[in-house]
């Protein structure tokens, strides 16, 4: 989940809008009637292919990805990659994105027993890398022709008991022959499905199949030789790179922060002295971060009237995009930067857009990279955390008569302000403690690499 510079512009809590939660409940369908309402109605088909893969993505959560086979169907290969990349992917105990196989397993099994071209559009449509990777986590695949000089080569009885062994270990695995190919399942949830899509796949698209378990057949093969078959058998090797960066680039243009960079930006903030923040040019993770960023691409298209009858009965049915917080009304209206944000919308658009997307990159910075009080931030936290380092910062500088300080001084400089100063112990003032007892509720979930 990322946010825009549109999303907290739209931050206004509404509290005088009574809400009788009962007639509330009584009015939502069940997630299956929510369902069959969209399919029997041809304009909300239509305008599912067209909301964006967040909203999409709240819609499955809410009906469950098993029961969601129909709409995941739907989706164009856009969508299938947004959703993609937040449904599939986990942070791991080190803070790096980790594809969960297992889900994808899921995916293709919920798919194939709708349709199984749905299926194979949907492994074509998420790329070679993002494929390779994938298949490389729950098959392994072996070149028979390679493989017989590998195991005929018996001739001690250490071999011949690694060769019992690789017999039963292929015995135990759920197999497929493919053009000489023999791909091996390194977990059973899904395996037909995942078999079938590859076959439907090769009908639409055989030199993307012949490309994706050409790349998974090197590796395995180069285990084989370097560590025996046995032992590929038993615990196969995967390999992320590419995927991940294809995914990291999607989600950059997006707006989106990785947790590593996020880490590495806190990290970097609160090693450099007040004044030099002041006075340096803008860092490198944030200068990087404003080259890749499109905001095009994030920014839905207006909305027809199927949409609007979509996200109409989406909301009326307690559907919100996956991690999206109910907005409530927080300590935020008081901050300094927000007054002065506000101030600068009317006397120069240009610079405020700026400013509230800088406003939004750090937002993304904390929910990528930190939690709070051991949970995951939301839209809320981040943006008070940001408000309340930036404040700090201002008030320690002494610049809160500064009507003007938002054309010559970025958030996020003010903020990195605000950050640095929490850190250090030899400074003293009122909104330096707050800011530290903020700071010290706060983790990073990428640990150093020290």
């Amino acid at each position: 989940m990322s946010y825009g510079a549109r999303d907290l512009a739209a931050w206004k809590p509404d509290r005088n809008q009574e809400v009788n939660l009962p007639d509330l409940i009584r009015r939502r369908p069940s997630a299956q009637q929510l369902v069959y309402t969209i399919l029997d109605d041809a304009e909300l088909v239509g305008a599912v292919q067209q909301v964006d893969a967040n909203l999409l993505g709240g819609l499955i959560k809410h009906v469950g990805l098993e029961d969601a086979g129909e709409i995941l169907s739907l989706a164009t290969p856009a969508q299938l990659r947004g959703l993609a990349d937040e449904d599939l992917w986990q942070i791991d105990e080190t803070g790096v994105d980790a594809l969960d196989a297992d889900r994808f397993a899921l995916w293709l099994e919920v798919l194939n027993e709708e349709h199984p071209r749905a299926a194979a559009e949907c492994l074509r449509s998420l790329g070679e890398d993002f494929l390779a990777h994938a298949l490389a986590q729950l098959m392994i695949v072996l070149d028979l022709d390679r493989l017989v000089p590998v195991l005929s080569g018996v001739v001690s009885a250490e071999q011949i008991a690694s060769s019992d062994l690789v017999d039963k270990a292929l015995d135990a695995s759920l197999t497929e022959e493919f053009e000489g190919l023999l791909l091996v399942s390194t977990r059973y949830n899904g395996w037909d499905a995942i078999v079938a899509a590859i076959h439907e796949l090769d009908a639409v698209d055989h030199e993307l199949v012949d490309r994706v378990l050409e790349r998974v057949c090197t590796a395995s093969m180069e285990r084989v030789e370097d560590d025996g078959l046995h032992e590929v058998l038993t615990a196969a090797e995967t390999v992320a790179e590419d995927a991940r960066a294809e995914r990291d680039d999607r989600r950059e243009r997006r707006g989106y922060v990785s947790p590593a960079d996020a880490a590495a930006f806190l990290r970097g903030a609160a090693s450099r002295s007040a004044r030099d923040i002041a006075t340096a040019p803008e860092d490198a993770i944030t200068a990087a971060y404003f080259r890749r960023y499109d905001p095009q691409a994030s920014r839905p298209q207006s909305p027809g009237e199927g949409v609007a009858r979509l996200k109409r009965l989406l909301h009326d049915s307690g559907v919100t995009p996956p991690n999206r917080p109910q907005l409530a009304a927080s300590g935020t209206a008081r901050s300094i930067v927000r007054r002065l944000l506000a101030e600068l919308k009317h006397r120069d658009p240009g610079v405020h857009s700026r400013r509230a997307a800088e406003l939004a990159y750090l937002a993304n910075v904390f929910v990528a990279g930190c939690s709070l009080d051991g949970r995951a931030m939301g839209l809320v936290d981040s943006v008070g955390i940001a408000l309340a380092f930036a404040d700090a910062g201002i008030k320690a500088m002494g610049w809160e008569d500064e009507d003007e300080l938002l054309r010559d001084r970025t958030v996020v400089s003010l903020f990195s302000i605000g950050w640095s100063l929490a850190h250090r112990l030899d400074e003293d003032s009122e909104e330096l403690d707050t800011a530290r007892d903020l700071r010290s509720r706060i983790r990073l979930l990428v640990r150093s690499a020290k």
